[in-house]
């Protein structure tokens, strides 16, 4: 997709987190920003990428991963899309962190220094109950991830997982590896595969070019 000017004044628009602010600040806000498409699997562990930007995703997929080197094995705590934010440590001088960023596909962003984004915050201090609210979700949505990691099978977390992919018009894992899908749910490629398998054994799902399609949701609402 060609962005033009208008088309990501359009997406801050449109954004939960901005849409509050007239096309006045919008403006001002992107005059200082600019236009980043960053390549899939592009991996966020630059120093400058990281300490000396805030970005808000205009399209494509990141996830947000944490990685055990000693067993060698990444979870994957969210996949961004569309109208995400992400950096919000740095936005507020909590550097203490040890999470990864990657690109899924190619993401384009608006990529904004932290100390000018700073400065449009102090101008526009209604931004601070908008990503309260932003960061409260995510932390409800970490908080369901958790809950279901401890006490739910591999079964209820795919039928939930294929469920809220339904949900978003398939923007969340549609296309993406079986190793990626395996990480976000906090399992191996092996075990999803297995399931997914028996899942499309009971004609609950179809499986073609990466797309998992479901064609039976009273069948798969009963793994819930």
């Amino acid at each position: 997709m060609f962005l033009t000017q208008e088309n990501v004044l359009l997406s801050l628009q449109n954004n939960p987190i901005f849409r509050e602010f007239p096309d006045e600040q919008l403006s001002i806000l992107l005059k200082d920003s600019a236009l980043k498409t960053f390549n899939k699997r592009t991996c966020f562990i630059s120093s400058n990428l990281i300490s000396h930007y805030f970005y808000v995703i205009i399209e494509g997929r990141m996830k947000v991963y944490f990685y055990d080197e000693s067993k060698d094995r990444k979870i994957t705590l969210f996949i961004l899309t569309k109208h995400d934010v992400f950096n919000v440590y740095n936005l507020f001088d909590y550097t203490s962190y040890n999470v990864f960023y990657e690109t899924l596909d190619d993401v384009t962003v608006i990529q904004t220094p932290i100390n000018r984004f700073k400065k449009w915050m102090d101008d526009n201090p209604r931004f601070s109950s908008g990503i309260l609210h932003y960061l409260i979700s995510k932390m409800k949505a970490l908080e369901t991830y958790v809950t279901a990691s401890c006490l739910d099978c591999t079964s209820t977390k795919l039928a939930r997982l294929l469920l809220k992919n339904a949900e978003i018009n398939s923007s969340l894992i549609d296309g993406l590896p079986h190793k990626e899908i395996a990480q976000y749910m906090g399992t191996t490629r092996a075990v999803l595969n297995r399931h997914l398998q028996k899942f499309k054994n009971n004609g609950i799902i179809e499986i073609h070019n990466k797309t998992i399609r479901i064609v039976n949701l009273e069948l798969l609402k009963k793994h819930i």
